[in-house]
């Protein structure tokens, strides 16, 4: 994030954290903070006053490349989410212990053992999608709408739980607004009707995240539902140890992060935005929406924008939160850097792939092992006309347009690269 002076909020929750990674932990802490709203706190988003949970929806993907601290940021998320870890660890004691007297009790038994009162808001990142289900049934009915947290390593951890690409595209977009998820997710323990009240801390690297998130998920609004977050780059001559050293997190620190915490547990139904905050949401959208549809002429990417702004305009209301309801005016600030960030780490992760002509699976090309042949058919350095030339005779369409998604597609996936006069494939 671009700006230095954070919101006294965010500001505490920076302490102790080494400078060079305030920027990626101060965005990258809001699903946590979320987890901590009742289920019955909503806002009204000023643009289309459409209503929103607050307590769910949030997903941080954090970017950045191996060894470059993206535990350190981790650390503060589990720093904050470590009281309702503490919760759920006594009540999966007095479940286990409820599941042993079940065990041993028969069917003679007149008084079978009362059962604890269950929900679980922090999840293991290794949960199953049926587990998962159950949980957020749980959470539900037992926790009045509490929201769950997941904290992920791996973005394919998301993938696996799910069990697909395409489900785990579902239920970020389910997500966003809690909206209610179950059997059309089509799995063997589903459960209609139960809202997808859920926060993710996710990480991965550049690459993972454009491989598992290109693609249709570019396209068909999963993306754009996703706070993209991109780590700083460690030079050769840092070392990670150093940064390890220095995390500390004081008494002074826990004392405010109690205090904030409860905070957020104290209110209740409509949580009306300050106009201010409005203002600064509204212009900074329009001011992004007019920079890629005019500037750079690329209507997809402004698409991001309105759901970006969603993002940002929730995080400005959970802050305002954390300090008792009371709106300042830096608040409007971070929530205009927020979205310029968020937008610049969707164009950087996801934008090339978003401004070729058509999505990824929806070009006209041959199958794969057909596709190889077509390669395989030019010689080591050819042009755009050759590659037509080349699919005309495999009985496809003399459409250079297609020809060209073609080629965007193999640039994508490493098979070719440019060259002067056209381009020429990687060996």
């Amino acid at each position: 994030m671009m700006m230095m002076n954070y919101p006294a909020p965010i500001h505490h929750l920076l302490e102790g954290t080494p400078t060079r990674f305030h920027a990626a932990t101060a965005q990258a802490v809001f699903p946590a903070l979320a987890t901590y709203v009742p289920g019955d706190v909503v806002g009204k988003f000023p643009l289309n006053n459409e209503t929103y949970r607050l307590n769910c929806g949030f997903f941080s993907l954090l970017c950045g490349d191996s060894a470059s601290g993206k535990s350190l940021v981790d650390r503060v998320v589990n720093r904050i989410m470590a009281p309702i870890v503490k919760e759920d660890q006594l009540r999966r004691l007095k479940y286990n212990e409820y599941l042993e007297k079940l065990e041993r009790a028969t069917k003679h038994t007149k008084r079978l053992p009362k059962k604890p009162h269950v929900f679980y808001r922090s999840l293991s990142a290794n949960i199953t999608e049926a587990a998962l289900l159950e949980r957020l049934q749980w959470a539900e009915q037992n926790g009045m709408g509490c929201a769950c947290h997941i904290l992920m390593a791996e973005l394919d951890q998301l993938i696996t739980m799910c069990g697909s690409a395409d489900l785990a595209s579902a239920y970020i977009r389910l997500m966003f607004k809690g909206e209610s998820t179950g059997k059309e997710l089509k799995t063997s323990a589903s459960h209609a009707g139960i809202p997808c009240a859920l926060n993710l801390n996710v990480s991965c690297t550049p690459g993972v995240a454009r491989t598992r998130l290109g693609g249709k998920a570019a396209y068909d609004g999963t993306t754009g539902r996703v706070n993209a977050i991109l780590m700083p780059t460690i030079d050769g001559v840092e070392s990670l140890l150093n940064f390890e050293a220095v995390m500390d997190f004081t008494k002074e620190f826990d004392n405010r992060l109690t205090a904030t915490l409860n905070s957020l547990g104290s209110f209740h139904g409509l949580v009306d935005t300050p106009p201010e905050l409005a203002e600064a949401v509204r212009e900074t959208y329009e001011r992004l929406t007019r920079y890629y549809y005019t500037t750079l002429d690329q209507k997809r990417l402004a698409t991001w924008t309105l759901r970006s702004s969603i993002i940002a305009w929730r995080k400005g209301l959970l802050m305002m939160m954390m300090q008792g309801g009371v709106y300042t005016p830096d608040i409007a600030d971070f929530v205009a850097c927020s979205m310029e960030e968020d937008m610049a780490a969707k164009q950087a992760l996801w934008g090339e792939e978003l401004l070729m002509d058509k999505p990824i699976e929806l070009l006209a090309h041959p199958s794969v092992g057909r596709r190889s042949l077509l390669l395989e058919a030019l010689p080591q350095e050819f042009t755009a006309e050759q590659a037509n030339e080349i699919r005309v005779k495999s009985g496809a369409k003399d459409n250079m347009g297609l020809t060209r998604n073609l080629l965007a597609r193999w640039k994508y996936l490493g098979y070719i690269e440019d060259t002067e006069k056209g381009y020429r494939k990687v060996k």
